[in-house]
């Protein structure tokens, strides 16, 4: 992992190594949006989605990945934002 990812990475791309990823850059993050708050103790659940998966050349992928957090009991995300991060896929 890369110093400064952000949190969610940091718990995101140790899944994708152990699928067999060989190397990660942190690239970018886009569309980041707050639509909603969030009340103190509310219970927050997130989801991640692949979004798209790129060919960079030289065996490197760009993954866009949608993360979104929930408040129980709200219509509207309290946080939605892109990832853009390349990997490398293991030689061979």
């Amino acid at each position: 992992m890369s110093p400064g990812q952000p949190r969610g990475l940091q718990i995101v791309l140790p899944a994708l190594e152990s699928i067999g990823i060989a190397s990660d850059n942190s690239y970018n993050a886009n569309k980041i949006r707050f639509p909603a708050p969030v009340p103190v103790d509310s219970k927050v659940r997130g989801r991640a989605e692949v979004v798209s998966i790129d060919e960079k050349g030289g065996g490197w992928y760009e993954v866009v990945t949608r993360f979104t957090l929930e408040v129980e009991g709200n219509e509207k995300p309290c946080f939605v934002g892109d990832s853009v991060t390349r990997v490398m896929a293991p030689a061979g």
